[in-house]
C-alpha cells in the first residue's frame, strides 16, 4: 500500500517511519528476498545488525518508471547514530560513575 501511495503522488515527499529495530530486519529480508523483486542500492551485508537505540537509515523510494522491471529502491545512509555521541559522555554513563552515598538513611530520622 505505501508504494502505491508513493506512486499516486504528484511530486517527491519526505515520510518518517519510526519503528523497532526487528521490523527493520523483517523489511530488509522482505526487499532482498521477497516474492516482488526489489534491487536494493548501495545494500551492504553489516546493514543487518539492528542498530543502536534511535539509531536510522534514510531510505528513497522513488516512483516506479517501468512496472515489469524490479523496483529500485535507494539506501542513503544506514545504521546512523552520530546524534547519540555526545549522550555517551553526559548522561547515564556519567551518572554510573559518580559516586553514591553509601548510607541510603543518612539524614532521615530514626528510633
Amino acid at each position: 500500500e505505501l508504494l502505491t501511495r508513493i506512486d499516486s503522488l504528484p511530486k517527491p515527499q519526505t515520510c518518517l517511519v519510526v519503528t523497532h529495530g526487528a521490523i527493520l530486519l523483517h523489511l530488509w529480508q522482505y526487499l532482498l528476498n521477497g516474492t516482488t523483486k526489489f534491487v536494493l542500492n548501495n545494500w551492504k551485508p553489516e546493514y543487518y545488525k539492528i542498530t543502536r537505540n534511535t539509531g536510522y537509515y534514510v531510505v528513497e523510494v522513488p516512483k516506479i518508471r517501468d512496472p515489469s522491471t524490479p523496483r529500485e529502491v535507494n539506501l542513503v545512509a544506514a545504521l546512523c547514530s552520530e546524534h547519540l555521541k555526545s549522550l555517551e559522555k553526559d548522561t547515564l554513563e556519567k551518572f554510573a560513575k559518580e559516586e553514591k552515598v553509601a548510607n541510603p538513611f543518612a539524614g532521615c530520622m530514626q528510633q
